[in-house]
């Protein structure tokens, strides 16, 4: 089971800034793929807007009726993980400003998890035994702004390079009713939709650890402090959409 971590120690002089990887193109994905990921947005869609129609958000969702979300605590406390899939997340709330926001500010944001495979779990970077796929930061609407990636030490996370972990993505499933069917829907539906952004973090999250390898042979990249989140993109529900139209448009013509 994956330890409760503190605060990490927060660098505001010298912290690396995460690689941003140029926007991906659709057009070489397969139609199935095109056709999984149109099928998620519109999940994720229909579950926004029964949240709004009911007054509520996934971030409510997550943190229930308490009056005041806690810097750095887990929502719910012990994460959800489906024991099927072995998929895992929870939101939090912590200061980001390598994502852009006010060096006071607070992020909101899910962490998302699957079991590594056995061979990682084997391996010299064992931590957890779970892989970390993607941090989500939302809004103030509780909708998707930017997808991230984390170093090693943040999470205790077992390592898996980016070609091992990108297959891992389509596992990513929670199929839970508790604590909350809508944050089950949402979360699964986030990482199926923007799965080639997610597959692009993690190759610009292992180019950044080597770039941070050779700037400096000396120390561990994968336990830098100053290197805390090595990747980061923008990305709305609305865009990805917007993309997926045009490219599924000419293929129907």
């Amino acid at each position: 089971m994956m330890r409760d971590l503190p605060p990490p120690t927060r660098l505001t002089a010298g912290t690396v800034a995460p690689m941003r990887p140029a926007p991906v193109s659709f057009d070489a994905l397969p139609p199935s793929r095109l056709a999984r990921m149109a099928e998620a947005g519109a999940r994720l869609i229909a579950t926004a807007r029964i949240l709004a129609k009911s007054g509520e958000s996934i971030v409510a969702e997550m943190t229930g009726s308490e009056g005041r979300v806690h810097p750095y605590a887990h929502y719910p406390e012990g994460d959800v993980t489906d024991p099927e899939s072995g998929a895992r997340f929870f939101f939090h709330l912590h200061p980001m400003p390598m994502l852009g926001g006010d060096e006071g500010g607070l992020s909101g944001h899910f962490h998302c998890f699957l079991p590594a495979p056995d061979a990682a779990a084997r391996g010299l970077r064992k931590g957890s035994g779970l892989a970390h796929l993607v941090g989500v930061e939302v809004d103030r609407q509780g909708m998707p702004a930017q997808l991230f990636t984390t170093n090693r030490w943040v999470t205790d996370e077992t390592w898996v390079p980016a070609g091992e972990a990108a297959k891992l993505l389509d596992r990513f499933v929670v199929e839970l009713a508790r604590p909350s069917l809508p944050a089950a829907i949402w979360i699964t539906a986030i990482v199926q939709l923007f799965q080639p952004q997610i597959a692009a973090l993690l190759r610009a999250r292992d180019a950044a650890i080597e770039a941070r390898r050779r700037q400096n042979r000396a120390a561990d990249p994968f336990e830098d402090q100053a290197l805390e989140v090595p990747s980061a993109m923008e990305a709305t529900v609305e865009g990805q959409l917007a993309s997926l139209r045009a490219t599924l448009l000419p293929r129907a013509r």
